[in-house]
């Protein structure tokens, strides 16, 4: 404790990802504003920053994913030493260790042997939270102490998610991702070029790639998306920062979120439905468990199912011509997301896993 105060100590590796965005950055914010009163916050940049003095004033650090060390017994020496003066040591875990083999940073995993290290990790910490019950389950034989903290924006700290939507005589369909989703958006391909060949629709509509940057994964989106580069109804987003992509959720009608149906997905959590839920967008999305328990069909969204490959198009051509089941989707949808994910809630999780941390030093 600090000035009676509970010292929340962040190490960042990586400031400028979305892990960190929705794990640390919007919760301490959310923490620094409404409860100044019982925590005291401090960031960390890396493990070397913390000196002797700040180890001893600290009660809970809070980290995600892992430490970034590369030698399991350096890894052990410290979280021995970030625990020496008695914090506790609180893991956030955002997704599943092990990749799929055409992940693009599979040869690097395996290489570095990180899903050992990334196990070890989850294992020594006294404390982990998680995003999703899937993902729980995979936790709990490494780590019983797990506690689920969904994936919810911040709207009141983070002007980005506040919707301000324009107007357009077309009807938008966004998706919005990083490089690591070509197998997803390849799901969408045959439903891309029977959208191109149905010229009922030409005009009418346009399919825009969010999070635009000019290298070889949004080349592959933008193929499948203009089936082959002869769809001109299709739009670019420029990629922007953690803090400001969501901006792009205010030039878009619809949103698409497809997701292969492996393992690794499996364990993803549920975020593209929240955040169309918070936009009041509706959501075109994957059949998956995560998407499941939030989406349900024709209700407050269309789920595609992994065999589905034609409902992509069938959709989206419902949707186009279809006001008011835009307007009623989308209307449901953020009804769903703000009961239930209100931020409120969920980050008072992570107050009362602090708490009880530090009760019990």
């Amino acid at each position: 404790m600090k000035d009676g105060k509970i010292h929340l100590g962040t190490i960042f590796h990586q400031e400028e990802t979305g892990a960190s965005l929705y794990r640390l950055a919007m919760p301490n914010l959310w923490l620094q504003k409404e409860k100044a009163d019982r925590f005291l916050l401090t960031n960390f940049k890396q493990i070397p920053d913390i000196d002797h003095e700040d180890v001893k004033t600290v009660d809970v650090f809070l980290i995600s994913r892992n430490l970034h060390i590369d030698e399991d017994d350096k890894i052990r020496e410290v979280f021995d030493y970030l625990r020496k003066y008695g914090a506790k040591i609180v893991l956030d875990y955002d997704d599943y260790w092990v990749l799929p083999s055409d992940h693009h940073m599979y040869q690097h995993y395996k290489n570095q042997k990180l899903p050992h290290r990334l196990a070890l990790n989850v294992s020594l910490a006294d404390h982990v939270f998680c995003t999703t019950t899937h993902l729980q389950e995979r936790i709990e034989p490494l780590n019983s102490n797990v506690t689920v903290v969904a994936n919810t924006p911040y709207p009141e700290g983070m002007e980005s998610f506040v919707a301000h939507p324009t107007q357009s005589e077309k009807v938008r369909f966004g998706w919005f991702g990083g490089a690591q989703h070509i197998p997803d958006v390849n799901l969408m391909a045959e439903s891309m070029k029977s959208l191109y060949k149905d010229k009922s629709l030409n005009g009418k509509y346009l399919l825009v790639c969010a999070g635009w940057n000019d290298n070889e994964a949004y080349k592959a989106y933008e193929n499948v998306f203009t089936a082959g580069y002869r769809n001109a109804n299709y739009a670019r987003i420029n990629a922007m920062s953690v803090y400001e992509y969501a901006f792009g959720y205010n030039e878009v009608d619809v949103c698409y979120a497809p997701l292969r149906a492996d393992k690794f997905n499996h364990y993803r959590s549920e975020l593209k439905c929240v955040e169309a839920g918070i936009m009041c967008k509706p959501l075109i999305c994957s059949k998956i468990p995560q998407y499941e328990d939030v989406i349900k069909h024709n209700v407050n969204g269309l789920l595609v199912g992994e065999k589905e490959s034609g409902a992509w198009y069938r959709y989206t051509k419902m949707l186009i011509n279809d006001k008011d089941m835009r307007d009623e989707l989308a209307k449901n949808l953020q009804e769903t997301v703000l009961r239930d994910f209100d931020y409120r809630k969920v980050y008072e999780k992570r107050v009362s896993v602090y708490e009880k941390l530090v009760n019990k030093r």
